[in-house]
């Protein structure tokens, strides 16, 4: 049976349907490069990584094969629920880390055995865009807290952490308080900052543009914007607290 080349698979017929669920996103010439096709011995059989036959021990069927080895430790990570277990194996992956380890963690994000986010952090390691995930998807609840881990773990994607956390912030029903502590967090998102006071004044009767002086001007046109419904009021989750 010939799979972009002549890939001679080892065993049931059963084994090359699960090398085509698992890869059927893969272009033919990633496939080849897997398959070890156009090198070596080109009559050697070839076997197809599956993570529901043997598990991680599967995978050493492969030693001496890179290409072969990495991705079948990146399909058998999915198996493991110990997150130094799965930061351990994802770190043999080679050119699948980035995916062995942003897939694991968001296996593994919620539920009620859900790891940590510092464990969760951990088996992200450097991939930033795995913390990003991590750390935007299990916030803290307060803003100032969560801005400030924005910055910390995930400062390529800053302006989207800190956005987020806005948001956040005001679908919880910031009371006037709560949005002068917001404007005074630095939080580099100016134009947001003012989006969302504006919202609170024109749109829940909280709060006034004099927290945002300078740019009162900018934020009493989008609040009369809001309260004509030229503007659509953002969603909030509750309403203010009187």
């Amino acid at each position: 049976m010939a799979l972009c080349c002549d890939l001679v698979v080892d065993g049931p017929g059963e084994e090359v349907a699960i090398l085509r669920s698992l890869t059927p996103w893969l272009p033919c010439a990633l496939l080849l490069g897997l398959a070890g096709c156009g090198g070596g011995d080109a009559g050697a059989p070839v076997h197809a990584p599956d993570p529901r036959s043997g598990g991680i021990e599967r995978c050493d069927r492969y030693e001496g094969r890179p290409a072969l080895l990495e991705y079948c430790l990146f399909s058998v990570s999915e198996t493991l629920t110990d997150p130094g277990e799965a930061s351990e194996l994802c770190g043999r992956a080679g050119g699948w880390e980035a995916s062995c380890r942003q897939s694991w963690v968001s296996r593994h994000m919620t539920g009620p055995r859900a790891p940590s986010v510092d464990e969760l952090l951990s088996v992200c390691g450097d991939f930033e865009d795995c913390r990003f995930q991590v750390i935007d998807g299990r916030p803290l609840p307060a803003l100032a807290d969560q801005v400030e881990r924005c910055r910390e773990w995930a400062p390529t994607f800053d302006h989207d952490c800190v956005g987020h956390a806005l948001e956040r912030a005001y679908q919880g029903g910031l009371d006037e308080e709560a949005l002068r502590a917001m404007v005074s967090l630095n939080t580099g998102l100016p134009q947001r900052e003012t989006y969302f006071v504006a919202a609170s004044v024109g749109c829940r009767g909280v709060g006034s543009c004099d927290l945002v002086p300078g740019d009162r001007v900018e934020c009493e046109r989008q609040a009369e914007s809001f309260r004509t419904g030229r503007i659509s009021c953002p969603v909030h989750a509750r309403p203010p607290t009187e």
